[in-house]
């Protein structure tokens, strides 16, 4: 089966949150020296060029500085403390006309690069959703066609996109272990890095 073409495709990295159990904003966390965020763009750039849109809340204004050598394009949502919903909400008002599909990816996923949000856009098949599949539940990164934009804009509340995939009766699956080690507290990050088998270095 053929992989419709994706140059429409946007991506659109989720950087809004407060990071309240974290104690500081994961979003500019350093990585093997690099913000968090600065990583999720660079793989998103890696596969879909200049169509990356990111969308801030907290912190904004320093994801912003953090981001300024990426010339990628951000979006403030006003709303960041609803939840996640109010991004998706934003990101989907912010897309181009043209875009046929939007691929929503985290910054708190290190694990997850280039070739992994790569591998869920060549699983799209007509107008399906395609989503991750890690630690027997299916998440973000997430792709969602044209179609679905509509149920994005209704979405509400901390659950972002959950309820849609897990709706979803022909979603398209593909394994993505390294989608499930995330960060959300400091107790997080030296397992997280053994994980993935990366080096991780926080500078403050």
């Amino acid at each position: 089966m053929s992989t419709p073409s994706t140059s429409t495709t946007w991506v659109v990295v989720l950087a809004a949150g407060a990071s309240r159990r974290m104690g500081s904003a994961k979003q500019l966390l350093l990585w093997e020296g690099t913000p968090l965020v600065c990583r999720a763009v660079r793989s998103a750039q890696a596969i879909v060029a200049d169509r990356v849109l990111v969308v801030t809340g907290c912190c904004a204004q320093e994801v912003r500085d953090a981001l300024a050598s990426t010339g990628v394009r951000s979006v403030h949502n006003t709303q960041w403390n609803e939840g996640v919903a109010s991004s998706l909400r934003v990101a989907v008002s912010a897309l181009p006309e043209d875009c046929d599909g939007v691929l929503f990816c985290s910054c708190d996923q290190p694990g997850v690069g280039a070739a992994q949000l790569q591998a869920l856009l060549d699983a799209r098949c007509g107008d399906k959703v395609v989503a991750a599949r890690y630690a027997d539940t299916v998440g973000i990164p997430a792709c969602f066609p044209r179609s679905r934009f509509e149920a994005l804009s209704s979405l509400s509340g901390e659950h972002g996109a959950k309820a849609l995939l897990n709706a979803e009766h022909d979603l398209v699956e593909v394994a993505i272990a390294q989608a499930k080690f995330d960060l959300d507290e400091p107790a997080d990050i030296p397992l997280v890095a053994a994980a993935i088998g990366q080096d991780m270095t926080n500078e403050e």
